[in-house]
């Protein structure tokens, strides 16, 4: 955290008094100023996310909800943000560790932000569903640990730029940009070098690595009117999400989709593939 002048100035200040109040009275006095000071240099360097932008519609849980601003901070485990629909925020880590984009329709909380007594971090951050990409610097202390924890699996970093995707049914989705994140569930654990994509489905130990998709491709099989709504059928690559008229459609484990949506309108169908990253593509189906 990078301290203003007057936390300096006011740390200044006290080490002085404290170094005249030895010198009056003497050695005994010293230990308790000492540490006086190092409980209050402690609290200046008190870890936190701090939203640093944000879009649309970010709710802010800490102690009760709220709209949040730009400037709120997570400090404490169960501190979290929801984005709504066409909405987003970017927090950054402390210390000048990286940042987290939280796209629309994400929820995030802490877990853990500690700091251990070899100077090592440890961030452990909850995404039970939405989206999330992490830039994060390389780590110079062994200790340090950053790890996104979701209801399939954990996606753990030393310094890289990855993305997960976690579906309503689950399903987790990792990609790497650079560096090597360690996705893990059931006991098992893959590497997911540069692009690269792993997915963990519910019960499931992590897939083999495979090419992450940065075309974003639907190959439409089937379109046709049933008498309760528009059945489609197509394909995706196996780590993307799906949205169709805004809403999340189930991905099979091989990419395949079947389903059927209400017809409420005569116009083209939109449609949206997501990668891990949160790059995504539209697609529009006339009828």
């Amino acid at each position: 955290m990078r301290l203003s002048n007057t936390n300096v100035d006011d740390n200044q200040v006290f080490w002085r008094r404290s170094s005249t109040a030895v010198a009056i009275f003497g050695a005994g006095l010293l230990i308790l100023s000492t540490s006086i000071f190092l409980r209050s240099h402690a609290q200046v360097h008190s870890r936190g996310l701090a939203i640093r932008h944000l879009s649309g519609n970010v709710t802010l849980h800490q102690n009760g909800s709220r709209s949040a601003s730009r400037g709120d901070r997570l400090e404490a485990a169960g501190h979290g943000v929801n984005t709504g629909g066409r909405s987003s925020t970017v927090l950054a880590i402390d210390d000048g560790i990286g940042t987290v984009t939280v796209a629309e329709n994400t929820r995030l909380a802490v877990v853990r932000l500690d700091t251990l007594s070899n100077g090592g971090s440890v961030t452990i951050l909850d995404v039970p569903r939405g989206q999330a990409r992490i830039r994060a610097r390389s780590f110079t202390n062994p200790s340090s640990r950053l790890e996104l924890h979701t209801p399939s699996g954990v996606a753990a970093v030393r310094g890289t730029e990855f993305g997960i995707s976690v579906s309503e049914t689950g399903k987790m989705s990792v990609g790497t940009l650079e560096g090597t994140v360690a996705a893990s569930a059931q006991g098992e654990l893959v590497e997911v070098e540069a692009g690269l994509a792993s997915v963990i489905e519910p019960g499931e130990p992590p897939t083999t690595p495979m090419r992450l998709d940065r075309v974003l491709a639907f190959d439409l099989i089937a379109l046709y009117a049933e008498s309760n709504g528009l059945f489609i059928e197509g394909r995706i690559h196996p780590s993307n999400s799906l949205f169709i008229e805004g809403q999340e459609v189930s991905v099979d484990v091989t990419g395949g989709v079947m389903t059927t949506i209400p017809l409420t309108t005569a116009g083209p169908i939109t449609l949206i593939v997501r990668n891990p990253l949160g790059e995504s593509k539209e697609y529009r189906l006339a009828l």
